[in-house]
């Protein structure tokens, strides 16, 4: 053996009959067939039909990868930025108020910083599965290979189920900002333009959802650096006379209000929001199998995803902890009769008595939500066809367009955005709660689900007598990162479970209570009896696991010579090439 990765399956290829994303490059039946490991075919399409914008581009495309059949268009620019900015939302712009609200800025930033930690693990090990085995709905596709078909099938219905929740609740946010401005027309009017413009960027697939996400996210990473400046100079006393920051601020209100609110159980209320507003990093992973140069773009991707983590959550939390006191009446929950949908990003710009610059942030929030509920239709779209594709869904859901869209699933996802005129009802504060802690929590049980997908392929991996030199790109923390993931999970769940019981306002929660905070618990053993009782297949023994089928074909000699040159490259270009 030269290390070389080999294939056993039937659909094995060598590797020069492979593209540079290692699909099979294959002819087509007819003239109209369009091979999806042929970028040259599919580029012989006229280009308003590869845009998905004539009759033609809505046939069905005709399928040679049993593995992936969707578009690889990605590029490394549109990967960058769903990986730092693609999950950057409501649950960091209005979801922070109510968190901040309950557990206080210190609650918010302890919180914050460990469901970061688990992200980072996450991440990475996403990054090193996705490398070797570019599967389209990676998520549920990983849990049934490594794990158990019937948790498999629990997580990808809970991921799609996740995502057709989230796309309401972002149209919801979205309409309700408005209000920011005008109250004068009715928010179904708003709901109903949201839901247009998401059908508008999804009618070009995932190149649509790529520029979307690479222009969105760069005006929200631009938006949080420069509230942090601005941040920076409020705390210091910089800010204008006609706001209450003009003379040195600090850290005042860490000792006045003080750090924390409600005790330990509103340090543990604040974990359910951090898990809603970091939603959708993995998102990246998913993305990979639509991307063209995966092994170039994907591990550059999923390293940014620690200064992303650092910088645009911790830092600018640090900057609303110390900036909007936690017993302000205008946080969101705290008087859901005063401006309910008020972001702490508004409020402090607010205060500041900045003139203009609240209404910016306030547009930033808008763009952001709508971005969030695009990435639920590409997320959720993906999984059912993934599903679909696997015989876990009806096989109607497989259906994959010449443009390269899985356009029944995007139609059914898009459907479920209809969820959204609930809010119209005068319980419309309520409502966001329920949707927010349910795909908050729904979200930890995909997290998990990864690293221990990740735990078992590693164990898979050693128990077949398979060398790690044989793995191209390798999650940073190892094995053990993810069995730290996993823990902190469980962590996370027991304190959510904790205050689902015993909430922070004292007393035992009512039913109803319980279930808004633990919802997705019962949801995803529903899900998970529904496949265990439909395949009849329980948890995989090492030698079941198979590692083969769907691998990445690697040009080891050129990885080998990158892997030599980084090696032997300056301090400064090493340090550079560690970090990203």
């Amino acid at each position: 053996m030269d290390g070389k990765p080999v294939y056993n399956d039937e659909s094995a290829v060598e590797p020069e009959k492979r593209d540079a994303a290692g699909l099979p490059q294959e002819k087509g039946d007819g003239p109209h067939d369009v091979k999806i490991g042929d970028d040259q075919e599919f580029y012989k399409l006229p280009f308003w039909t590869r845009m998905g914008c004539t009759v033609d581009s809505f046939k069905r495309r005709s399928r040679t990868d049993k593995h992936n059949q969707l578009n690889q268009t990605l590029r490394s620019r549109h990967m960058h930025m769903i990986a730092i900015g693609g999950s950057i939302g409501a649950g960091l712009f209005v979801g922070t108020g109510s968190a901040l609200r309950r557990g206080g800025p210190a609650s918010l930033l302890l919180d914050y910083g460990i469901i970061g930690i688990m992200i980072f693990n996450v991440v990475f090990a996403l990054g090193e599965l996705c490398i070797m085995y570019p599967i389209s709905g990676g998520f549920y596709t990983y849990s049934t290979r490594f794990i158990d078909p019937a948790w498999g099938f629990a997580m990808g219905w809970n991921y799609v189920f996740q995502w057709a929740i989230v796309l309401p609740l972002e149209i919801t946010v979205a309409s309700f900002t408005i209000y920011f401005w005008t109250s004068d027309v009715h928010v179904a009017v708003w709901i109903t333009m949201f839901l247009l413009v998401i059908i508008f960027v999804n009618v070009f697939g995932v190149l649509g959802y790529g520029e979307e996400e690479f222009w969105s996210s760069a005006l929200k990473l631009s938006a949080i650096v420069i509230f942090m400046i601005i941040g920076l100079v409020l705390v210091c006393g910089g800010g204008p006379s006609n706001g209450i920051y003009d003379k040195y601020w600090g850290a005042r209100l860490w000792y006045d209000p003080g750090a924390f609110q409600n005790g330990f159980k509103g340090f543990c209320s604040v974990f359910v929001t951090a898990a809603f507003a970091f939603s959708g990093t993995e998102l990246v992973g998913l993305a990979a199998a639509e991307s063209r140069t995966p092994l170039k773009s994907l591990p550059s991707a999923v390293k940014q995803v620690f200064w992303r983590i650092t910088l645009f959550y911790i830092l600018a939390l640090l900057f609303v902890g110390l900036l909007v006191s936690s017993e302000d009446e205008r946080l969101l929950g705290a008087n859901p009769y005063i401006d309910a949908q008020a972001s702490p990003f508004v409020l402090a710009a607010q205060d500041a008595g900045l003139i203009g610059f609240d209404s910016f942030m306030n547009v930033v929030i808008l763009v952001s939500v709508i971005s969030i509920g695009n990435s639920g239709v590409y997320g959720g779209s993906r999984t059912l066809t993934a599903l679909a594709e696997q015989g876990y869904a009806p096989k109607i859901f497989s259906y994959v367009d010449r443009a390269g869209r899985p356009l029944i699933s995007t139609i059914t996802i898009i459907a479920f955005g209809g969820l959204a005129y609930l809010g119209v009802a005068k319980s419309g504060v309520e409502i966001f709660d329920w949707l927010q802690a349910l795909s908050g929590l729904a979200a930890l049980f995909t997290w998990g689900s990864i690293c221990l997908a990740h735990v078992r392929f590693r164990n898979a991996w050693r128990h077949q007598g398979r060398s790690l030199d044989d793995i191209p790109f390798k999650a940073i923390g190892g094995v053990y990162g993810s069995y730290i993931g996993v823990g902190l999970i469980v962590l996370v769940l027991i304190a959510q479970f904790y205050v689902a019981i015993w909430p922070p306002g004292g007393g035992v929660n009512d039913a109803e209570g319980f279930f808004k905070a633990y919802l997705a618990l019962p949801v995803v053993m529903f899900f998970w009896a529904c496949g265990y009782f439909w395949k009849r297949e329980g948890w995989l023994k090492l030698d079941q696991i198979d590692l083969d089928s769907g691998r990445r074909e690697i040009d080891w000699e050129a990885h080998r010579k990158e892997q030599e040159k980084r090696r032997n490259a300056s301090l400064p270009m090493r340090i550079i090439y560690f970090m990203f």
